[in-house]
Protein backbone atom coordinates (compact mmCIF):
# COMPACT_ATOMS: atom_id res chain seq x y z
CA UNK A 1 0.00 0.00 0.00
CA UNK A 2 1.09 3.59 -1.19
CA UNK A 3 2.22 5.99 2.23
CA UNK A 4 1.20 9.52 1.98
CA UNK A 5 4.58 10.26 2.11
CA UNK A 6 5.67 8.58 -1.28
CA UNK A 7 2.69 10.88 -3.15
CA UNK A 8 4.52 13.58 -0.74
CA UNK A 9 8.16 12.86 -2.29
CA UNK A 10 6.20 12.49 -6.01
CA UNK A 11 4.47 15.99 -6.01
CA UNK A 12 7.87 17.58 -4.67
CA UNK A 13 9.61 16.00 -7.69
CA UNK A 14 7.41 17.62 -10.06
CA UNK A 15 9.22 20.64 -12.25
CA UNK A 16 7.93 23.87 -11.21
CA UNK A 17 6.27 22.53 -7.69
CA UNK A 18 8.46 23.13 -4.66
CA UNK A 19 7.74 24.09 -0.60
CA UNK A 20 5.13 20.94 -0.33
CA UNK A 21 3.59 19.81 2.74
CA UNK A 22 0.29 17.85 3.98
CA UNK A 23 -1.64 17.26 7.14
CA UNK A 24 -1.61 13.92 6.36
CA UNK A 25 0.68 12.95 9.21
CA UNK A 26 -2.12 13.53 11.96
CA UNK A 27 -4.35 10.62 12.96
CA UNK A 28 -7.83 10.28 11.05
CA UNK A 29 -9.42 11.56 14.02
CA UNK A 30 -7.12 14.68 14.52
CA UNK A 31 -8.23 15.52 10.76
CA UNK A 32 -11.72 15.16 10.77
CA UNK A 33 -12.30 17.06 14.45
CA UNK A 34 -9.55 20.33 13.01
CA UNK A 35 -10.06 20.14 9.06
CA UNK A 36 -12.61 18.22 7.69
CA UNK A 37 -10.07 17.74 4.61
CA UNK A 38 -6.99 15.93 3.91
CA UNK A 39 -4.60 18.35 1.76
CA UNK A 40 -0.92 18.84 0.24
CA UNK A 41 -0.18 22.53 0.10
CA UNK A 42 2.72 23.81 -2.57
CA UNK A 43 3.71 26.37 -5.07
CA UNK A 44 4.31 26.66 -8.19
CA UNK A 45 6.89 28.38 -10.14
CA UNK A 46 5.15 31.36 -12.27
CA UNK A 47 7.42 30.42 -14.78
CA UNK A 48 7.21 26.89 -14.74
CA UNK A 49 3.67 25.59 -14.56
CA UNK A 50 4.09 21.63 -16.11
CA UNK A 51 4.03 20.28 -12.37
CA UNK A 52 1.04 21.80 -11.60
CA UNK A 53 -0.14 21.03 -15.25
CA UNK A 54 0.70 17.06 -14.70
CA UNK A 55 -0.46 16.93 -11.35
CA UNK A 56 -4.18 18.58 -12.44
CA UNK A 57 -4.14 15.74 -15.34
CA UNK A 58 -3.66 12.80 -12.54
CA UNK A 59 -7.07 13.59 -10.93
CA UNK A 60 -8.69 14.84 -13.37
CA UNK A 61 -12.10 13.41 -13.70
CA UNK A 62 -12.21 12.12 -17.08
CA UNK A 63 -8.89 10.45 -16.40
CA UNK A 64 -8.88 9.12 -13.09
CA UNK A 65 -11.16 7.70 -10.30
CA UNK A 66 -10.31 10.87 -7.74
CA UNK A 67 -13.54 12.63 -8.28
CA UNK A 68 -13.81 14.43 -4.88
CA UNK A 69 -10.27 15.22 -5.02
CA UNK A 70 -9.62 18.63 -6.70
CA UNK A 71 -7.10 21.64 -6.20
CA UNK A 72 -7.74 24.93 -4.99
CA UNK A 73 -5.89 27.94 -4.74
CA UNK A 74 -5.43 30.16 -1.58
CA UNK A 75 -3.50 33.31 -1.31
CA UNK A 76 -1.06 34.90 0.96
CA UNK A 77 0.27 38.24 1.79
CA UNK A 78 3.63 37.59 1.53
CA UNK A 79 6.06 37.23 -1.29
CA UNK A 80 7.28 33.69 -1.67
CA UNK A 81 11.52 32.93 -1.06
CA UNK A 82 11.91 33.01 -4.70
CA UNK A 83 10.20 36.17 -5.69
CA UNK A 84 6.86 34.78 -6.67
CA UNK A 85 3.80 35.74 -6.04
CA UNK A 86 1.87 34.56 -2.58
CA UNK A 87 -0.37 31.90 -4.22
CA UNK A 88 -0.60 28.35 -2.78
CA UNK A 89 -2.21 25.79 -4.59
CA UNK A 90 -4.04 22.75 -1.91
CA UNK A 91 -4.86 19.07 -3.35
CA UNK A 92 -7.40 18.31 -1.11
CA UNK A 93 -10.29 16.47 -0.52
CA UNK A 94 -13.09 16.91 1.68
CA UNK A 95 -14.15 13.97 4.53
CA UNK A 96 -17.43 15.69 6.06
CA UNK A 97 -19.38 13.07 5.06
CA UNK A 98 -17.57 10.03 6.84
CA UNK A 99 -18.23 9.45 10.37
CA UNK A 100 -16.03 5.89 10.78
CA UNK A 101 -12.89 6.57 11.22
CA UNK A 102 -11.74 2.78 9.57
CA UNK A 103 -13.50 3.53 6.73
CA UNK A 104 -12.63 6.86 6.05
CA UNK A 105 -9.08 5.07 6.53
CA UNK A 106 -9.55 2.64 4.01
CA UNK A 107 -10.88 5.52 1.50
CA UNK A 108 -7.74 7.42 1.93
CA UNK A 109 -5.16 4.30 1.51
CA UNK A 110 -7.31 3.46 -1.47
CA UNK A 111 -7.07 6.89 -2.94
CA UNK A 112 -3.46 7.36 -2.24
CA UNK A 113 -2.80 4.52 -3.71
CA UNK A 114 -4.80 5.50 -6.82
CA UNK A 115 -2.95 9.01 -7.21
CA UNK A 116 0.15 7.40 -7.13
CA UNK A 117 -0.67 5.01 -9.77
CA UNK A 118 -2.00 8.02 -11.74
CA UNK A 119 0.94 10.16 -11.49
CA UNK A 120 3.52 6.80 -12.37
CA UNK A 121 1.34 5.94 -15.05
CA UNK A 122 1.09 9.34 -16.74
CA UNK A 123 5.16 9.54 -16.58
CA UNK A 124 5.29 6.54 -18.98
CA UNK A 125 2.83 7.66 -21.36
CA UNK A 126 4.91 8.19 -23.73
CA UNK A 127 2.62 9.91 -26.16
CA UNK A 128 1.20 12.40 -23.63
CA UNK A 129 4.73 13.44 -22.84
CA UNK A 130 5.87 14.41 -26.21
CA UNK A 131 2.61 15.89 -27.06
CA UNK A 132 2.63 18.51 -23.97
CA UNK A 133 6.49 18.76 -24.74
CA UNK A 134 7.66 17.36 -21.13
CA UNK A 135 10.89 16.21 -20.42
CA UNK A 136 10.92 12.90 -18.00
CA UNK A 137 14.49 14.52 -17.17
CA UNK A 138 12.71 16.76 -14.61
CA UNK A 139 10.94 14.35 -12.58
CA UNK A 140 12.88 13.67 -9.67
CA UNK A 141 10.82 10.77 -7.83
CA UNK A 142 10.28 8.88 -11.36
CA UNK A 143 13.89 8.68 -11.61
CA UNK A 144 15.01 7.71 -7.72
CA UNK A 145 12.38 5.12 -8.10
CA UNK A 146 13.47 3.47 -11.14
CA UNK A 147 17.12 3.71 -10.11
CA UNK A 148 15.84 1.82 -6.68
CA UNK A 149 14.07 -1.10 -9.02
CA UNK A 150 16.72 -1.18 -10.93
CA UNK A 151 19.21 -1.60 -7.73
CA UNK A 152 16.58 -4.43 -6.08
CA UNK A 153 16.16 -6.95 -9.19
CA UNK A 154 20.02 -6.63 -9.83
CA UNK A 155 20.25 -7.61 -6.24
CA UNK A 156 17.71 -10.30 -6.72
CA UNK A 157 19.22 -11.79 -10.80
CA UNK A 158 22.86 -11.52 -8.36
CA UNK A 159 21.46 -13.47 -5.02
CA UNK A 160 19.66 -16.04 -7.85
CA UNK A 161 22.73 -16.71 -9.54
CA UNK A 162 24.70 -16.70 -6.40
CA UNK A 163 22.58 -19.62 -5.35
CA UNK A 164 22.60 -21.62 -8.63
CA UNK A 165 26.51 -21.77 -8.07
CA UNK A 166 26.40 -22.71 -4.92
CA UNK A 167 24.43 -25.73 -5.80
CA UNK A 168 26.12 -26.74 -8.19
Amino acid sequence: MIKYEQVLKFIEGLPGIYSVSTNLHNSIKYLKTNHNQVFFIFNVEEKNMEGLFYLSRCICNRYSSLKDWNITIDIGDKINSNGDRPIHYILGRNINNYNDYNILSILLNKELNNLYINLSDLYYNKNFMNYYNMNSDKYKEIKEVEFNRRLKLDSLLNDQQNEKDATS
